[in-house]
Order: structure tokens, then C-alpha cells, then sequence
């Protein structure tokens, strides 16, 4: 079956080099000869080929892989026979290396980094679960780690060789059978161990063991040999976290669920786990828990048999159980949390009563401590502009922290014109969107976009308009995410008004600024500190003192050594100023420097990126018209 250098297959393919093994076969670096076109062909293994059930699984796997167009899974493009007789799928080419070999050669990997990656192939599964397809090898030597939009960490998820449909095949039955193991042992469900039916949540538990492997350098479970590692996850407990981030005990706790030896004990879905990361990774930008309601601050009755609370779970499955008590059983027919403690007034009280009114108790102060906290939210907000829901959504509270409805309403007509934007504008749905979001119905804007968002991850206008749409309608956490966003792609990109003016605004207010402020400690160095070096040098001098304040500490804590020099220049004479200090006598001469470094890096590139079509922009009028 081995191919060599010219070897040219189907007179399609001509063969530059072999570049590994893959779980079913070899795999080769080769190119289109029409399209001149980089690819990689994977070539079935001689050995299996004459086995019906490895081959069904190998022609499944280009044609469950061809159907999930997503920006995070491989792309399949091609399936077929070789002139020889040999099975072939031929993908796309990726540059990049395993997340196996980042963590052979880094060990721990950076927190950032982590929560990056968990996003990215949670994604891809997301799509893929919903297509009815389950992997079955999440392991990171299927995870390629590629360099993009400055990133290093860019997931593709690759193999899907072993990968199960939930469908039934033309012959009535699935393409496994009890009692076959497939996958990798130190990434293996219990259920898969057992050779038992699996599903989404089978994948969901191999995350959990590539989560902990990222954080601890190792994989949770390890042994001498096959036998006794496969029966550690059967019967063993995972271990606790070692690492010292500080987020490590609410890591520990996602871990242990993902971990439980039932499927019913873990997450429930790609999204609801991605959910979870997202809380850690954005602490406390979720606070609306809808304990009460707005206008009446009445609590909603609490169903007691919806908390179940003497069932005889154990572990993190018990924890995780107990944390949702108060937000889960907020509906049901009893009188509230005031009639709570009258059930175990009894005489002769056994001890389950006993068990049950600690129980009540305990619950009772949680809903007291959460009502306290929601109120502190709604006190630190009360100062900005809110309304209700807009266009009769009735799940959330519009909040517009700083900007008025005129400056939101000029952001909306300008920012969702996409005439200029051809990707964008040939989307019949995010036309939709954007005529929404002009006529400030933002709303149905934000649900169309959130719904795409998967298919533009690197569209910057795209994210801008689920910025403006998240801020109009309140959602601190997505506002958040698409700054970060933003940010990360491009960072110059904030020198455009809407962006910058949200941000200031999210700054400027308490709460959104801490959410914002542990974010920033998230993104690549050069990145954040960058964006924001634009953002301290957009701020009137002896204006917005408090906003200048919190980017500044931002910036210094990030550090400049990865910017370029004109800029951090122009950023430490532009710091510490007084706020009775000469304006003029400073902005004079940090624009003519911001310009001239702009020139330079700008030159023969006019149309390139936003540090030369907005940011230059700005300081050359700056510098004309002072």
C-alpha cells in the first residue's frame, strides 16, 4: 500500500511525502494537480481492509466528516479508491502540531490557552452531536494545534475513523458491537471499556480526561499495562487537582462530573459543558439567576419535589446537585421559601426529619444568599439607564450601562451597514440581521447571528454586530466575549468608534469592569496589551479619569515589551498625567509620534488592516486639525 514521492493517484492527487500513521491508516502530504491545491490523503491499512465492519467504519468516516462543515473539524473533501484497489479520503492539509506534542514539550499548558482550546473542540463536537455523530477517540493526538489569527492554539478536530452515528444503517443495526473496545485506553469512557452502547457524553468524559491532562501534564488515570488502566475507570475515582490557578477548585469540580462513571452523572451536552468553562473562565458575568421577580422582588414558589434530595448520590455528582438546588427548583406549587421550616414541627421527630429540616435550612439561607447578591447586582446597576425586554422578550433586562439611545442607534446604522462586506452581505440570514439591528430590533438580530457565529469566527464586522446587538440588549457576559474577541483578532481594530466607545462604556462601570479586567489577563500579551495602548491613547486627556485609571493598571500589568516601540513610547508619556495638568503640551507630540509610527508600518498597505484603515485615520486627523 506505501505511496512515494510522484506517485500520482486517480490523476487527481500527486504525492509529496509521507507525514504519519492515523488511527486506520497512513497519511500522506500531496497536492491537487488541477487546483494546485495542498491536501492530506489518509490511506486505509492493508491489514483491515478485508474486514467488513473496520471498512464500513472507514467509508463512515469520510462521510460523516464530508457532512460536519464546521471552522474547528477537519475538512473532508474527497473519498475513493486508488488505481491499486486502496481506500482513501483525502482532507485538508493541516500545519500545525498535536496537542499530544504541546503537552510532551510544555508540560502544563497555560490557562489561557486551555480555556481556548476546550472552546474550540467543544464547538466542534457541538456541531457534530447534533449531527448524531459521536467521535469516540477525543485524545489529544487528534486535536492539531494550528497557528491563526495570531493564535497558536487554533483547534482542528481530526479522525473520525471510529467515529459512531446514532442512526440506524441500511442493514437495521449500528457499525459496533458489544464487547468491542475503540479508542485510546487512557481516554476511554467506562461505557466504552465495557464494550456498552455509547453516546455524546461518551466523548464529553475523554474532554474531561484531556482537561485534566492540560492542567496536571498527565492524563488522570495511568498504569503499567491495558488491563489495570482500563479497570481504573471503572472503579477508581478521579484524582483532585493539583495545579495552582486560581480557578482551580471550580476546574476540579467540572472534572469530576465529566468524570462520573454513569453518563447520567455528567454534563449533558457539548454546550452545557461549554457553558461551564465559559462561567470559569468569565467569573460572575452571569449573575441574572431570576430569583425574584423585578417589579414585586416576590420569590417564585419553590417545588420541593423537584429537589431531590434522598436519593444517595455521592461525590462531585452530589456537589454539583446541591449547587443547582436553588436555581433549579424556582418553580413548582409550594408556598415559598416562608413556609419552609413549618414541616418539621412534629413530635417524636426521626431522624430523616431531622436530615430534612437541615436540608430546608441550608436551602433556605442559599436562596437568602443568592436574593442578596442578585440585589447587590441590581444596586451596583442601578445608576445606568435599564428598561424592560425589547420586542416582548421577556428573558432579559436591557441595560445600556453609558450610551445613549442616540449614540446606540448611530452605532446600529453604521455598524450593521454590510454593503461593503461581500462575505457578509451574500448571506441572505445576515441580512436579515442587519436590518434588524438598524431598526433596533435587537433581538431577533442577536438570535440570527448567535446561531452563525460558528461559521465567521474570524469576520471582525460579524462580532461588532453581536457586540452592539449583546450590549442593547444587556448581555454583559456575550459583550465581554466579543471584546475579548475582537481583541484577539485584531487589536487596532478597537480605534473604531462602536467598539471603543463600548468598551469605555463596559470600563466605566463597576461590575462589567472587573468581568472585563480578569479577561484581559486571558488573551495573548501582545495582543492585549496593544489594544489596550489604542484605547489609553483614544482617552481625552483630563477626561474619564476613572476609565483611564482602570485600562492604564490593565496595561502595565500585561506589560509592552511585544508591541511595537512608538507605540508603548507614546503610552508612557501619555500615562501619568494630572488631571490639572497642559493637555495640549502632551497630545501635540504623542499624535505626531502615534503617526509617525503608523506611516511606517502603514506604508504600501493602505488597505490592509485597521491599524492603517481606521487608526491612521484618526491620528492624521488628529495631527491636521489639532
Amino acid at each position: 500500500m506505501t505511496y512515494h514521492p510522484g506517485d500520482i493517484l486517480q490523476n487527481r492527487y500527486l504525492i509529496k511525502e509521507k507525514v504519519g500513521n492515523g488511527s486506520m491508516g497512513e497519511v500522506y502530504r500531496a497536492e491537487h494537480i488541477t487546483l494546485h491545491k495542498e491536501v492530506a490523503i489518509k490511506l486505509m491499512n492493508l491489514q483491515i481492509v478485508e474486514d467488513p465492519l473496520s471498512l464500513a467504519r472507514f467509508k463512515r468516516e469520510a462521510s460523516a466528516a464530508a457532512h460536519l462543515d464546521h471552522p474547528h473539524i477537519c475538512h473532508v473533501t474527497d473519498f475513493d479508491t486508488t488505481e491499486r484497489g486502496d481506500f482513501y479520503i483525502v482532507m485538508e492539509f493541516l500545519n500545525g502540531e498535536t496537542l499530544q506534542k504541546r503537552i510532551e514539550r510544555e508540560g502544563k499548558i497555560e490557562i489561557g490557552s486551555i480555556f481556548r482550546i476546550m472552546n474550540d473542540l467543544l464547538s466542534a463536537l457541538e456541531v457534530a452531536h447534533k449531527s448524531g455523530i459521536v467521535h469516540r477517540d477525543i485524545k489529544p493526538g487528534n486535536i492539531i494545534l494550528k497557528k491563526r489569527d495570531d493564535r497558536d492554539d487554533y483547534v482542528k478536530l481530526i479522525d473520525f475513523g471510529i467515529a459512531h452515528s446514532q442512526t440506524r444503517d441500511e442493514m437495521h443495526g449500528t457499525l459496533t458491537q458489544n464487547g468491542r473496545v475503540y479508542g485510546t485506553p487512557q481516554y476511554l469512557s467506562p461505557e466504552q471499556v465495557l464494550g456498552d452502547p455509547v453516546d455524546l457524553r461518551s466523548d464529553l468524559y475523554s474532554c474531561g480526561c484531556i482537561l485534566f491532562e492540560m492542567l496536571e501534564g498527565h492524563p488522570p488515570f495511568s498504569a503499567q499495562n491495558y488491563v489495570i488502566l482500563l479497570n481504573q475507570h471503572l472503579v477508581l475515582a478521579p484524582p483532585p487537582l493539583t495545579t495552582d490557578v486560581a480557578c482551580a477548585q471550580e476546574l476540579d469540580e467540572v472534572i469530576q462530573k465529566l468524570l462520573q462513571k454513569s453518563p447520567a452523572d455528567r454534563y449533558a451536552s457539548a454546550k452545557e459543558l461549554r457553558d461551564a468553562l465559559n462561567q470559569i473562565a468569565y467569573p460572575g458575568s452571569s449573575l441574572n439567576l431570576r430569583l425574584f421577580d423585578e417589579d414585586s422582588e416576590q420569590l417564585p414558589p419553590v417545588n420541593p419535589h423537584a429537589l431531590n434530595y434522598g436519593s444517595g448520590e455521592t461525590g462531585a455528582s452530589q456537589r454539583h446537585a446541591n449547587s443547582s438546588l436553588a436555581v433549579n427548583g424556582m418553580s413548582g406549587e409550594s408556598k415559598g421559601v416562608k413556609n419552609l421550616n413549618t414541616q418539621a414541627a412534629s413530635p417524636g421527630i426521626s431522624a430523616v426529619s431531622i436530615a430534612r429540616v437541615i436540608f430546608w435550612v441550608i436551602l433556605a439561607a442559599t436562596v437568602f444568599n443568592l436574593i442578596w447578591l442578585q440585589k447587590q447586582y441590581h444596586r451596583t446597576i442601578s445608576g445606568h439607564q435599564a428598561s424592560g425586554a425589547l420586542s416582548g422578550n421577556q428573558n432579559h433586562t436591557v441595560t445600556r450601562f453609558k450610551l445613549s439611545e442616540e449614540q446606540l442607534h448611530e452605532f446600529a446604522e453604521e455598524e450593521c451597514d454590510i454593503s461593503s462586506d461581500p462575505i457578509l452581505a451574500g448571506n441572505e440570514r445576515i441580512r436579515q440581521a442587519a436590518k434588524d439591528c438598524q431598526i433596533e430590533h435587537y433581538d431577533e438580530s442577536f438570535n440570527i447571528l448567535n446561531s452563525m457565529k460558528d461559521a465567521y469566527p474570524n469576520n471582525i464586522h460579524f462580532t461588532t454586530m453581536m457586540m452592539l446587538d449583546a450590549y442593547a440588549l444587556g448581555k454583559q457576559e456575550e459583550v465581554i466575549q466579543d471584546i475579548i474577541h475582537i481583541i484577539n483578532l485584531e487589536p487596532a481594530s478597537v480605534c473604531d468608534s462602536a467598539i471603543h466607545d463600548i468598551i469605555y462604556a463596559m470600563t466605566e462601570d463597576d461590575t462589567a469592569y472587573e468581568h472585563l479586567h480578569t479577561q484581559f489577563k486571558l488573551i495573548e500579551s501582545s495582543h492585549a496589551a496593544e489594544g489596550l495602548a489604542w484605547l489609553i491613547l483614544l482617552t481625552p486627556c483630563n477626561e474619564h479619569q476613572t476609565r483611564f485609571n482602570r485600562l492604564l493598571e490593565n496595561y502595565n500589568t500585561i506589560g509592552d515589551e511585544f508591541i511595537p516601540k512608538w507605540l508603548s513610547k507614546a503610552v508612557s508619556i501619555w500615562g501619568p498625567f494630572k488631571p490639572s495638568g497642559n493637555c495640549d503640551n502632551r497630545q501635540q507630540p504623542i499624535d505626531k509620534i502615534v503617526l509617525k509610527g503608523l506611516e511606517e508600518a502603514c506604508r504600501g498597505n493602505s488597505s490592509g488592516n485597521a491599524l492603517c484603515t481606521t487608526c491612521f485615520d484618526i491620528w492624521h486627523q488628529r495631527t491636521e486639525h489639532p
